[in-house]
């Protein structure tokens, strides 16, 4: 569904990404790891569009370059920082203005609604809204929008446990039929929810595994020259 070539981003003299080539199948979720300044988000920043960027970037077989801004928000949504979307605005109107290019789905809008908690919040300036309020409402907005793929950079930040927990139950259990590529710097929320994970360091492409491969090779340690302690809880893998 989604390929990139040589992909490369460089602003002034630093060079953000390097040389990345990956290919993304449908119906699977895709964790993005790495250090800091690693590249994680310029590489969905480029994926959407939103920065310049170098190399072939293809959504089923097609240049994605070539795509308008209507034909584009039918192909990915982006959901990065909540406090990129500060406005006067209702919560209401924000996540119908999301829809952008499609005619209203009551029927998916008020699922999604239910999900993420927001009837309370609906009529409230996004401006008085915490940044776990913000951030449930730019999440449901890249759903709302109903993409084909969907880029998700650190989804948890802000969230309480609790909406932690029920974001890896939407990704389980409502999103089987998306491509999902989600940065995060929370290592166990990534093993939990990804059928495999990439991994970026000095801006290149370090690795490209299954996440169970992943776990059991150790390739944690190398990422962030760290050594790490894996576990089995309760059949989950997790890392300390």
């Amino acid at each position: 569904m989604l390929k990139i070539e040589n992909l490369s981003v460089q602003i002034s003299n630093k060079i953000l990404l390097n040389d990345i080539s990956l290919s993304f199948d449908s119906d699977k979720v895709v964790g993005v790891l790495g250090p800091n300044g690693a590249g994680k988000s310029t590489l969905l920043k480029s994926l959407a569009q939103l920065i310049d960027s170098k190399g072939k970037l293809e959504i089923d077989n097609k240049n994605f370059r070539d795509f308008d801004l209507r034909k584009r928000s039918l192909c990915v949504s982006y959901c990065g920082s909540s406090d990129e979307i500060l406005s006067e605005m209702s919560a209401a109107d924000v996540l119908n203005y999301s829809r952008y290019g499609r005619d209203e789905d009551v029927a998916l809008k008020d699922r999604i609604i239910d999900i993420f908690d927001l009837s309370e919040l609906l009529e409230r300036s996004v401006n008085v809204l915490s940044g776990g309020e913000r951030q449930r409402l730019n999440l449901a907005c890249s759903l709302y929008q109903d993409s084909k793929v969907i880029l998700w950079d650190e989804p948890t930040n802000y969230l309480d446990p609790r909406h932690v927990d029920k974001l890896e139950e939407i990704i389980k259990n409502e999103l089987s039929h998306k491509l999902m590529i989600v940065v995060s710097h929370d290592i166990n929320f990534l093993l939990d929810i990804s059928d495999r994970i990439v991994s970026l360091k000095n801006s290149s492409l370090f690795n490209n595994q299954r996440t169970a491969e992943l776990f059991e090779e150790e390739s944690l340690d190398n990422l962030f020259d760290k050594n790490f302690l894996y576990l089995k809880q309760d059949s989950k893998m997790v890392v300390r």
